[in-house]
């Protein structure tokens, strides 16, 4: 069994998408027995921009900058806490999900891969390799 973790979080015992996706990993490696060797995949909205025009780029970061206010805060009764969508060139996308990887630690192993446009990038230097 593995972990799809989604880019839509429920706030319980924390507002920030990061933390309490954090914990949804730890407690699903804490639980299964291949322990911080289990699989974990993370579902977000990814806009690569690199093939689309000057229109169709303005157009999705138009479209991502109108669903960033949900972001901020917990919405509605069921205090959802919503993944920013990320825009923009290949590159740019993999460096940001670089920066915001968990770290190794409890409930986490390295092993992170980043792979865009059938190109793998060296997670240590976030360049293609």
């Amino acid at each position: 069994m593995n972990l799809l973790a989604s880019s839509v979080v429920k706030a319980e015992e924390s507002e920030s998408f990061a933390d309490i996706q954090l914990s949804h990993i730890r407690r699903f490696r804490a639980h299964h027995p291949d322990g911080d060797r289990a699989r974990v995949s993370q579902g977000l909205v990814v806009i690569p921009t690199d093939s689309a025009s000057a229109g169709q780029r303005e157009k999705y970061l138009r479209y991502a900058e109108s669903r960033t206010s949900r972001t901020t805060s917990p919405q509605g009764p069921a205090r959802l806490t919503f993944e920013v969508d990320l825009v923009g060139a290949s590159d740019e996308i993999a460096e940001r999900l670089y920066r915001h990887q968990p770290r190794p630690g409890p409930g986490l192993a390295p092993g992170w891969l980043i792979v865009t446009r059938g190109r793998v990038l060296d997670p240590a230097l976030c360049r293609p390799r």
